[in-house]
């Protein structure tokens, strides 16, 4: 990821890097469509699954 001039995100009223336009669009449509608790429930289910 680009560190100047990265796309910023806000997110929950606090504004995060994202990489590039499809996951600024992304974001916002978790956020549109009110699935941040879905959005954040898979995400942290994924952080914690190992591969090992």
């Amino acid at each position: 990821m680009r560190k100047e001039g990265a796309l910023k995100a806000t997110f929950q009223q606090v504004q995060q890097p994202v990489c590039c336009y499809g996951c600024l669009a992304v974001l916002n449509a978790i956020q549109q469509n009110g699935l941040i608790d879905d959005y954040l429930q898979a995400k942290q289910l994924n952080e914690s699954t190992s591969f090992e």
